[in-house]
């Protein structure tokens, strides 16, 4: 519920939440990722809960890039390294690049994700890997 919360949700007044993946993980996972929504991005996070064990550990470490504040939004830059402990032996669990996160209020006046882009920086996966992988 916590991780929902997070991101804009068009059904309570919010702009609609879109993601743009890297594009190592547009290439591999293209139809899955084109349209990518509110709903996809609670399924992927449920998907990836459910294939993990039960004391599974997860870790985000985020170091902010830039902020870009406007009267009716912001533009937040982070590096980050991403690591869930997984059953799936077909993928890394640690992700690493950089993502821009967009945030602007609803209707509630209440600040939530309402775009967030993936770029892959290094020669680990990104996180869009991850969520392509888990999509379903």
């Amino acid at each position: 519920a916590n991780y929902g919360s997070c991101f804009s949700d068009p059904s309570s007044g919010g702009r609609a939440f879109s993601f743009t993946p890297s594009a190592e993980a547009a290439a591999q996972y293209g139809p899955i990722l084109a349209d990518w929504g509110y709903q996809q991005e609670l399924s992927y996070f449920q998907n990836l809960i459910a294939r993990s064990p039960s004391n599974a550990g997860a870790a985000l470490f985020l170091t902010q890039k830039s902020a870009l504040v406007s009267a009716d939004s912001v533009v937040y830059s982070f590096d980050y390294v991403f690591t869930f402990e997984h059953n799936d032996p077909g993928i890394a669990r640690t992700a690493r690049g950089n993502l821009q996160f967009v945030m602007a209020p609803d209707a509630a006046n209440r600040w939530s994700i309402h775009r967030w882009a993936d770029f892959k920086t290094g020669d680990e996966i990104s996180w869009s890997m991850l969520k392509g992988r888990f999509s379903n």
